[in-house]
């Protein structure tokens, strides 16, 4: 039995070398990429206001009051993320978001399109006949700002 010390040295460094690997790419394997949840959330807006829209013109119900609070329930549950929208009819359109109440945003409408501002950057949407819907949300990640629109 000669040297067999070293020989044990040698097999616990190996596998404590192969535990730690496994948990470095178990961990990175697992970890969600945070900006996903601004396109999982532009996915689910788009989808969720599709119903309300359906459900106000099946039921002849006031679309405009319907996405109003649609959009405040709506802003309430996306946590994380900051939420602007567009709404209304040509001639008629309301841009705003949801910080400690409802908060206008100033914005150029023309018979074709509506621009806004958010941190800076310009945005603009055609103007359809009838009730109109846009949006543009965004979030903060580590210093990165990350949007999705709803065109």
């Amino acid at each position: 039995m000669k040297n067999k010390g070293g020989q044990i040295y040698l097999i616990a460094t190996v596998i404590i070398i192969s535990i730690i690997s496994g948990v470095t790419f178990l961990s990175d394997y697992y970890k969600k990429d945070s900006s996903t949840f601004v396109y999982d959330t532009k996915k689910q807006l788009e989808t969720e206001s599709e119903k309300v829209f359906d459900y106000g013109f099946a039921n002849e119900q006031d679309v405009s009051e319907l996405i109003e609070n649609f959009t405040k329930d709506f802003s309430d549950y996306a946590e994380g993320v900051k939420i602007y929208f567009a709404t209304g009819q040509i001639g008629n359109m309301d841009v705003y978001y949801y910080e400690n109440g409802k908060q206008s945003l100033p914005h150029t409408e023309t018979a074709e399109n509506i621009s806004f501002y958010v941190d800076n950057m310009k945005y603009s949407f055609e103007l359809n006949e009838g009730e109109n819907f846009y949006f543009v949300i965004t979030q903060n990640i580590g210093g990165e700002n990350y949007v999705a629109t709803s065109e």
